[in-house]
């Protein structure tokens, strides 16, 4: 089904967007609003009234830019996620303890590393060796999410300078992670 507005263009509701020549035989539905052609404005109201799908072209380039931001975000989201994908959630709620007990340990040896003493006693290495460990990780995770959070943040800023709808979609977040040795 197409829809035809003032200005003579079609909207394919379908594919949610402009077409530029209808298919034959397809259903061409003139808009009307008060008895004259309608545009843009009541072809968007229309399509929300019958639960249609507004494509980029109807919107609102404020609107375009918090889809943007929120697809720079969920891309930055799954490759932080990517980073811890192989813990279990309650043992992600103790690196920060497991960090601070591990440096702290490092820095003096007489610290207390309760979590730590524990943890390397389950694992059977000593708790030197662990706290070594642990700074490894944590040093690797840190610059790979602040890599990955840069790069965020520089698509937000790109995203924040865009001035046209063009512009904004011409931002495409894609997301790497350093190479990094352990």
């Amino acid at each position: 089904m197409l829809y035809q507005i003032s200005d003579g263009r079609l909207w394919d509701v379908d594919a949610a967007q402009f077409a530029d020549q209808a298919p034959e035989g397809a259903e061409i539905i003139p808009l009307y609003a008060d008895g004259k052609p309608a545009g843009d404005d009541y072809l968007r109201r229309t399509l929300e009234f019958y639960g249609y799908s507004v494509g980029p072209e109807l919107l609102t380039l404020e609107e375009l830019k918090a889809a943007k931001l929120a697809q720079i975000n969920e891309g930055c989201q799954h490759i932080l996620d990517s980073l811890t994908a192989t813990y279990p959630a309650a043992e992600l709620l103790t690196f920060d303890r497991q960090e601070a007990e591990a440096r702290s340990l490092l820095a003096d040896t007489s610290s207390q590393a309760p979590f730590l003493t524990s943890l390397a006693a389950a694992r059977g290495i000593s708790v030197t060796d662990l706290a070594h460990k642990v700074i490894v990780k944590a040093d690797l995770f840190s610059a790979a999410s602040a890599f990955a959070i840069g790069q965020r943040q520089r698509y937000e800023d790109l995203l924040e300078e865009a001035q046209t709808k063009e512009a904004v979609a011409a931002i495409q977040p894609v997301y790497t992670l350093p190479e990094v040795q352990a």
